[in-house]
């Protein structure tokens, strides 16, 4: 009797079966690509030439930027002490419970993270801008500056808008745009970012002209400094008013001292915002006139507009060679 070996050689022939469906088909893919190379060419030629025809038709934007650190006043922990000595007392010489507690609340300070997060509000705040704007008045530079020409350094205005020249607006209708629009054109430019772990506050700003990058930024740090420090100085003269009223309409001795030694906190708060020049946010890096421009990038612009040509031209092809297709089919 003689055994026999039967090979099952199915599944081999299958998979060389695919193997060769998938080179054909990858032939295939080829042979149209080099059938409508004409269009994929001037396609993604044309792509190309779009795309740096945009880059460079496109304002340059200069970003200067600033680092700031935030200032301890060093003055909270002593009042803090104090005002809790005071709370040992009894109230009997401040009145009831409720007032002696919001006397008390009245005289402990913010601290130094409060006055920093005070202030980013400020800056980011629509109404802290407008008044900026005005105050420093930049409307023509803000809305009307259309450019900047760095080989001879000339500020080029949108005639459209402003007349350096006249100094008067061309508008339309004849005004200057409104502050709302100064107010958001002026918030898209600005950017403000605090570090949590470190507490430094970054802030930049970004401009056609590289000169008003930093300008504005310089402005807009001892500005907020200079507001912070008039607000710390009225707070500090009203508590004093506060503090020596109470001395006088209190008869206990010890706690006259306490209070006369809060009304010495209170001087040397005021001594010490009036000697500081910058009193919430000192400068770490001070702004630079930028000399390279943040955006836009060119090259991106140039690479991503040639890559969304070349798969236009991929689709193109695909959609005639599927039109073509049909018609053979048809004939």
């Amino acid at each position: 009797m003689k055994a026999t070996l039967m090979l099952d050689t199915s599944d081999s022939s299958a998979k060389q079966i695919v193997l060769i469906n998938n080179e054909m088909d990858i032939i295939t893919f080829f042979q149209i690509l080099l059938s409508y190379k004409k269009t994929i060419i001037l396609t993604t030629l044309f792509s190309i030439v779009l795309s740096i025809t945009i880059a460079l038709s496109l304002t340059k934007m200069y970003k200067s930027t600033t680092i700031l650190a935030p200032l301890d006043q060093n003055s909270d922990n002593n009042l803090s002490g104090i005002s809790q000595s005071i709370s040992a007392f009894t109230g009997a010489s401040f009145g009831n419970n409720n007032n002696q507690e919001a006397w008390i609340v009245h005289l402990t300070h913010a601290k130094i993270n409060q006055e920093v997060v005070i202030s980013l509000a400020l800056l980011n705040s629509e109404y802290y801008i407008k008044e900026f704007i005005k105050k420093y008045d930049l409307m023509p530079i803000l809305m009307g500056v259309e450019s900047w020409n760095e080989n001879n350094n000339e500020i080029n205005f949108n005639s459209d808008v402003y007349n350096p020249q006249t100094k008067k607006w061309v508008t339309e209708s004849g005004k200057a745009p409104s502050l709302f629009k100064a107010v958001i054109k002026f918030k898209n430019l600005l950017k403000i970012n605090q570090d949590n772990l470190t507490g430094l506050v970054t802030l930049s700003f970004e401009f056609p002209v590289p000169i008003y990058s930093q300008k504005w930024v310089s402005l807009i740090v001892s500005d907020v400094n200079e507001i912070m420090k008039e607000r710390a100085l009225q707070n500090a003269k009203l508590r004093i008013s506060f503090l020596e009223t109470q001395a006088t309409q209190n008869s206990n001795i010890e706690i006259k001292n306490l209070i006369y030694q809060l009304i010495q906190q209170e001087i040397q708060i005021s001594v010490l915002a009036e000697t500081k020049k910058e009193y919430v946010l000192e400068t770490i890096s001070p702004p630079l006139i930028p000399e390279e421009r943040s955006r836009p990038s060119r090259r991106i612009i140039t690479i991503v507009g040639t890559l969304i040509g070349g798969f236009f031209a991929l689709f193109l092809v695909f959609i005639q060679h599927k039109m073509s297709s049909r018609r053979k089919n048809i004939t």
